[in-house]
C-alpha cells in the first residue's frame, strides 16, 4: 500500500512507518464515515418521505369508508410523530458532521502516504515539521467524537480487503 524509501535515517524510518499506520488508520475512518454517510442518508429519505406518504393515507376517505378507521387513525399518528423524531435525532447535523470528518480524513490519509514516501526523505526536524502539521489536523478531527455503529467499520473493511478504496 505505501512503500517506505530506502537509506533513511533511523529517527525518519521510525517516523515514516507511524506515518503508514495512520493513513492506514485514515483510511478505514473514512470508509467508515463514508458507510456510516450513506445509511443516514436513507434514514433521512425514510423521515421526509413517510410523514408525507402517511399524512396522505389518514387524509384518504377512501379509508375512512371502506372499514380502515385503525389504520387512518395510526398513520395520521405516525405521519404526526415522525418529524419529531427526525428533528430530535440531528440527523443534518450528523450526516454534515460526518461528510465533513470523511473528507478529513480522507486527504489526512492522502497527506501521510506523502509524508512516508516523499518527505521521510527531508532532514529529520523538517520531516517532524510536515508530519505535526498533519498529525495536529489528525488530532482535531478525532476530537468530533464521531462514532459511528461498529458494523459500519465491519463494512467499510470488507470493501477495503475487497479493494474497493485502493
Amino acid at each position: 500500500m505505501c512503500n517506505i524509501p530506502d537509506g533513511l535515517t533511523d529517527i525518519n524510518r521510525k517516523l515514516a512507518e507511524f506515518c503508514v499506520q495512520l493513513s492506514t488508520n485514515c483510511l478505514y475512518n473514512a470508509a467508515t464515515l463514508f458507510v456510516w454517510v450513506r445509511i443516514l442518508q436513507v434514514v433521512k429519505v425514510f423521515f421526509v418521505v413517510t410523514p408525507l406518504v402517511l399524512g396522505s393515507l389518514s387524509a384518504w376517505a377512501f379509508l375512512e369508508k371502506g372499514g380502515f378507521e385503525l389504520v387512518v387513525a395510526i398513520s395520521a399518528f405516525l405521519a404526526g410523530l415522525l418529524p419529531s423524531i427526525y428533528s430530535s435525532l440531528k440527523i443534518d447535523v450528523n450526516i454534515d458532521k460526518s461528510k465533513s470528518a470523511l473528507a478529513e480524513y480522507k486527504n489526512l490519509r492522502d497527506q501521510f502516504v506523502l509524508c512516508a514516501q516523499v518527505k521521510s526523505l527531508l532532514d529529520p526536524s523538517s520531516f517532524d515539521e510536515y508530519f505535526q502539521k498533519n498529525f495536529e489536523r489528525l488530532e482535531i478531527v478525532r476530537k468530533t467524537g464521531l462514532a459511528p455503529p461498529e458494523w459500519c467499520y465491519f463494512l467499510a473493511a470488507r470493501k477495503i480487503k475487497n479493494g474497493d478504496y485502493s
